[in-house]
């Protein structure tokens, strides 16, 4: 090799390999963007709660009435504005223990976020239709689709070795298993809401289980980690 051939080979060595490259690994950004989103989705439930046009001479009984009309519209809004606070709330103990990112796990939390957003639509028409099997399998889709790509965040920050240094493998099977956990009843509200959709709304009590997850998860896991010791 001449070495005007060598010249160019180091030259052309220089040059880098992937000029998308992002050469910030920081979380901070993700996060604040993330709680952005979380919360105006959270603030456009609110909006579905179509409140009526009262007539100022209406008695006091029509107007009870009316307001407890609206009963299943405040129930759906705040089963919905709990649901994404409780997504919220996984999401920012998830990136407690992610270091740093990389550009799978960026496009990750922005495809997370676009269904985050697209919730208050989804629990729009739900609100409407409660009872139509095509709005439940949207609203269901929706949340399934929060939580299957949470799942996948998290799966990829472990094989990436993206998190934090000396963390305790419970950490990570526990979110695992609460990842597995909440698409099994998005799946079953799902399949419900195709073949009794009357009934779909009734596994979104399943939701009432996530603060006995972590006693359920140990009690599953009770000898794994004493036998690895």
């Amino acid at each position: 090799m001449s070495e005007i051939d060598s010249e160019r080979q180091a030259k052309l060595s220089e040059i880098p390999s992937d000029l998308d490259v992002d050469p910030d690994t920081r979380t901070d950004r993700l996060i604040g963007l993330s709680d952005g989103i979380f919360a105006f989705a959270m603030t456009l439930l609110a909006v579905n709660v179509d409140l009526p046009r009262l007539a100022s001479n209406l008695t006091p009984a029509e107007v009870t009435s009316s307001v407890l009309e609206l009963a299943p519209d405040f129930l759906i809004y705040v089963t919905s504005f709990l649901l994404v606070g409780v997504y919220w709330q996984v999401h920012r103990r998830t990136f407690h223990f992610i270091k740093a990112s990389d550009a799978a796990l960026t496009w990750l939390n922005l495809l997370q976020l676009m269904c985050v957003a697209f919730l208050p639509v989804a629990a729009g028409l739900f609100d409407t239709h409660t009872n139509v099997s095509i709005v439940i399998v949207v609203y269901a889709a929706t949340l399934l689709s929060i939580g299957l790509v949470g799942l996948l965040l998290w799966r990829h920050a472990v094989s990436a070795k993206l998190m934090v240094e000396n963390l305790h493998p419970i950490y990570i099977d526990y979110y695992f298993f609460r990842g597995r956990v909440t698409i099994t009843i998005y799946v079953l509200m799902l399949f419900v809401g195709i073949i009794a959709p009357e009934y779909a709304q009734l596994v979104l009590l399943l939701m009432f289980i996530y603060p006995f997850l972590q006693r359920i998860f140990r009690f599953l896991y009770r000898n794994k980690y004493v036998e690895q010791t």
